[in-house]
């Protein structure tokens, strides 16, 4: 019995050595050591900037024009988990696959208001 609680200890010490948080603005000096880190927590506060492009390829539609670039800006504390998939939690105790954290909408339109322009909207909320 003693020696399973001291192999339990000593996978829990060696899985939380390898977990790791690094803020939103540090996440340009974490790339490059990804492979040496089996999990990483990254935090994101209310103000942190992320810069955005979108782009669109496919079989069917191409997107030829890109828009202006934009920005992702937190507006709650919010805490991402990096493993094989993304993990989001704002306590970091309960945390929840992108479809259980996020509900929202995605939208598309054409020709509103008696125009021949196209318009994409998604809206993300917490669950």
């Amino acid at each position: 019995m003693k020696k399973l609680i001291f192999a339990l200890l000593a996978t829990a010490t060696t899985v939380m050595a390898h977990e790791k948080e690094i803020s939103f603005s540090e996440l340009h000096e974490f790339l490059p050591t990804v492979n040496e880190i089996t999990s990483v927590v990254i935090k994101v506060n209310p103000g942190d900037e992320l810069p955005l492009q979108f782009s669109l390829s496919g079989d069917l539609l191409k997107l030829e024009h890109t828009p202006e670039n934009g920005t992702l800006k937190a507006l709650e504390p919010l805490y991402i988990k990096l493993e094989p998939s993304f993990l989001f939690s704002q306590d970091k105790k309960d945390w929840k696959s992108f479809e259980s954290f996020f509900t929202g909408m995605l939208g598309v339109s054409v020709g509103k208001e008696a125009s021949t322009t196209g318009e994409i909207f998604l809206e993300l909320k917490k669950r």
